[in-house]
């Protein structure tokens, strides 16, 4: 286990987990590439690259796919930073109706009852 952890943090993670987002934002300029194939791409790229590097074992096999999930995962948080969907997302259903709604039942049914 300590040896998985230590490899996590090492240069080749680092590295791989770098070309990971570089090679996404590439792949996602090519019009013809949908974008559910990015990360299986890029899984598979990072994966291959750590056996690569660290030598053949399960562990550098789990790093590398750690390393295409870290890759992923800080691309998604930039642009959803950048396009500010963590605050106000406009595509959002609007519960508001409904909990007003719920609110009045709520009271409704309370009061019939006393």
């Amino acid at each position: 286990m300590e040896y998985f952890i230590n490899l996590a943090v090492s240069w080749q993670f680092l590295l791989v987990a770098a070309a990971c987002g570089a090679f996404g934002i590439i792949i996602k300029q090519i019009p013809r590439v949908a974008s559910w194939i990015i990360p299986i791409v890029n899984a598979i790229f990072a994966i291959v690259a750590m056996l690569l590097l660290t030598g053949f074992t399960v562990e550098a096999a789990l790093t590398g796919f750690l390393a295409a999930a870290i890759a992923t995962y800080v691309y998604e948080l930039i642009v959803q930073v950048l396009q500010g969907k963590i605050r106000s997302d406009k595509s959002s259903p609007d519960f508001s109706a409904d909990a007003a709604m719920f609110a009045e039942g709520a009271t409704e049914d309370t009061e019939s009852e006393g």
